[in-house]
């Protein structure tokens, strides 16, 4: 793959930690001068460059760039940080209403790691909210979004939009309500997901996010879905595998994973993340995923 240098200086700062040798190699490749326009453009692309800014205000590298470029990248940072407040206050106003309703959702995808995989809300960008509802809820849960004012898209039924906050309504974390095919993949139906979904704001809220392990699966299959597009989708499984610290256990995930069906797709995004990222993975890691 041909890569571009701008290209591979996003793989550089794709995490919230960054370790000696690539903050050296991060300055190297400042200091040496990079086509400024297309570095940006395709950091927001990748949505990397809010994760960009913090990095370099952090280390003070905006002195090896141009004026603007600082001043492009603060302005992505803020407008996310405003973007996910907002995200924030509405998964909040919404859960006392599902409290009320008795209407559990499960968040999921990159709204449900702000509250606990990113350290600094205004790293990740958020575009639309993913949420899942049971089938037999989801004509409840249109009622009470068309009640707090958001508006159906004429097309697209299970997605509405107020304002800037965009959702997208699932029954499953594959979407097979739309192409049905999808519910094959895995060897398992979305029963499961609900039985072992942890809260994701108050314990008595019923706003949900998936279990780690069944997140990691749900993040994986989602950036497969979308043909391994976008950086930040493989930050997000870094990011929430790093979460976990040296607790993580690396053999019973790789058992879960092949116990739903999960463990061809989770091997691959670990093989792109270890050398895409220089992910550091367990040495057994990757055998006992097949």
């Amino acid at each position: 793959m041909n890569w571009t240098r701008e290209e591979r200086f996003l793989t550089l700062i794709a995490g919230q930690r960054l370790d000696d040798q690539k903050i050296t190699c991060i300055r190297n490749e400042l200091r040496d001068g990079l086509d400024w326009l297309l570095l940006v453009n395709r950091a927001m692309q990748e949505g990397m460059a809010a994760m960009f800014y913090v990095h370099a205000r952090d280390l003070e590298l905006f002195v090896l760039m141009p004026q603007w470029v600082e001043e492009k990248l603060k302005d992505v940072y803020h407008r996310t940080i405003f973007h996910n407040l907002k995200i924030l206050g509405f998964l909040n106003e919404l859960g006392e209403v599902l409290k009320k309703r008795r209407v559990p959702v499960i968040v999921l995808q990159g709204a449900s790691l702000l509250k606990d995989v990113y350290k600094d809300i205004g790293i990740r960008p958020m575009e639309d909210i993913d949420m899942m509802v049971r089938s037999k809820d989801r004509m409840r849960l249109r009622q009470i979004l068309e009640e707090m004012g958001y508006s159906r898209d004429p097309i697209y039924e299970n997605t509405y939009r107020k304002g800037i906050i965009y959702l997208d309504l699932h029954t499953d974390t594959l979407s097979s309500e739309r192409i049905s095919a999808r519910k094959w993949i895995m060897s398992t139906d979305s029963t499961h997901f609900w039985d072992s979904a942890v809260p994701l704001l108050k314990k008595e809220i019923p706003v949900f996010r998936l279990s780690t392990y069944d997140n990691l699966i749900a993040l994986s299959m989602h950036l497969l879905k979308h043909n391994l597009t976008r950086l930040v989708w493989f930050v997000d499984i870094m990011e929430a595998i790093f979460k976990e610290g040296d607790t993580f256990d690396w053999q019973d995930f790789a058992g879960y994973s092949r116990m739903v069906g999960g463990d061809r797709c989770i091997l691959y995004m670990l093989l792109l993340l270890k050398n895409l990222v220089d992910m550091k993975l367990p040495d057994s890691v990757l055998s006992d995923l097949g």
